[in-house]
């Protein structure tokens, strides 16, 4: 038994904490479904920055079930000192932007990227140069060389 909710709150975050490391990442789906349990269980103990980390995790993996107004919710509900050391960490740092930004311009940054397909035969260089800028991945054209020498080996 219990002494009081918190403390069952604890013990599932660690169940899950368990059961997220002795997932492979090809199953994906779990993976998801545990990140967003683990997430709620650190919210109900006040934990906001793990929750945000979590949330992460579950945004990279399935954002069909991806608690987007919860998310916000959470970020304006943060203690500001809170809130500023969030933002200190990358990864939180890009899902507090994405949660901030307005409705349609997150959607149609990520969109575009999704929607990218790898090609089927090979490229030249000034095809793969193309495919890369318009795929929004890398702009800068030294960086788009070096990528394109490295994955052909220089040949």
């Amino acid at each position: 038994m219990y002494s009081n909710v918190i403390d069952w709150y604890i013990d599932f975050a660690n169940l899950l904490s368990r059961a997220i490391n002795s997932t492979g990442t090809e199953n994906s789906s779990l993976l998801a479904r545990y990140y967003y349990l683990r997430g709620l269980a650190y919210l109900m103990q006040e934990k906001f920055q793990e929750a945000l980390s979590d949330f992460q995790s579950l945004y990279k993996t399935d954002r069909d079930i991806f608690p987007k107004e919860l998310v916000k919710k959470v970020i304006g509900a943060m203690p500001p000192d809170q809130c500023k050391h969030a933002s200190r960490k990358p990864e939180l740092k890009r899902l507090i932007s994405i949660m901030l930004e307005k409705e349609g311009d997150a959607t149609t940054s990520d969109e575009h990227v999704k929607t990218f397909q790898l090609p089927k035969t090979h490229m030249h260089q000034e095809d793969f140069m193309k495919r890369i800028q318009e795929s929004g991945i890398v702009k800068d054209v030294d960086t788009i060389l070096r990528l394109f020498d490295a994955l052909t080996i220089g040949e």
